[in-house]
């Protein structure tokens, strides 16, 4: 399985369903992490990975939600190329892989304690936010995947508070986890260039069109397709 192809789930995890369906906060995160503990265990082929991202956000939701998802609107997020029986069978199998062992802290757990134990972060309720939204984006990127959860929540906060030009010091957060403050802030300016890179436009692609002069035959000749594949942006 290619690596590329799992960031790519991720994102479609948090932006087609968890922000659609209006999951809590800590359902996506949870359910990357069970991902990143079963690949860690187990290879699988690319057709598998949306069932596993399926079963993990099944798993996630039920342990994070009063109301779970339903087995059959995940499946109706995969155009039905998922079915229950299946997704059922593979939430019994990453149990047994998991061992059990739900109950796992993610980066969106420090950030409410962190933001508790400083003045700035009382002070400032949009660094929560912000903090919240920069979490988020690193669980849809595999760099992060090493980095453990207190020390991305330190780098989150410590960029989201630069960002909203907070007056801060990253050394208050590093004195609540113990963390060196050069690793906090290597990891800080990692998060703020995966968010430059995410909010960053993208450039429209233009076609090379080659000048040549009309024959009869291109002028009485249809073309096959009415614009080139390349130029469809979906």
């Amino acid at each position: 399985m290619a690596l590329a192809t799992v960031p790519k789930y991720r994102r479609l995890i948090k932006n087609k369903v968890c922000e659609e369906q209006q999951c809590e906060e800590q359902v996506f995160p949870l359910a990357v992490s069970y991902m990143d503990r079963f690949l860690a265990q187990r290879a699988i082929s690319r057709q598998q990975l949306q069932l596993l991202a399926v079963t993990a956000l099944l798993l996630a939701s039920k342990f994070r939600q009063c109301h779970p998802l339903s087995v059959d609107l995940l499946c109706a997020y995969t155009d039905n190329s998922v079915y229950p029986h299946e997704v059922r069978q593979w939430e019994v199998m990453l149990l047994q892989r998991l061992n059990w062992q739900l109950s796992i802290a993610t980066a969106f757990d420090f950030v409410e304690p962190f933001l508790a134990r400083v003045p700035w972060g009382r002070s400032n309720p949009l660094v929560r936010t912000h903090a919240l939204t920069l979490t988020s984006i690193c669980y849809t990127e595999t760099e992060f995947l090493l980095v453990p959860p207190s020390l991305v929540a330190v780098a989150c906060i410590a960029a989201a508070a630069r960002g909203l030009r907070v007056r801060m010091s990253i050394n208050d957060l590093c004195t609540l986890t113990r963390t060196p403050a050069a690793a906090a802030e290597l990891v800080a300016r990692h998060v703020e260039r995966v968010l430059a890179r995410e909010t960053q436009p993208q450039e429209p692609r233009t076609r090379h069109v080659q000048t040549h002069k009309p024959t009869s035959s291109d002028q009485t000749q249809l073309p096959d397709t009415p614009t080139d594949v390349q130029d469809i942006h979906f």
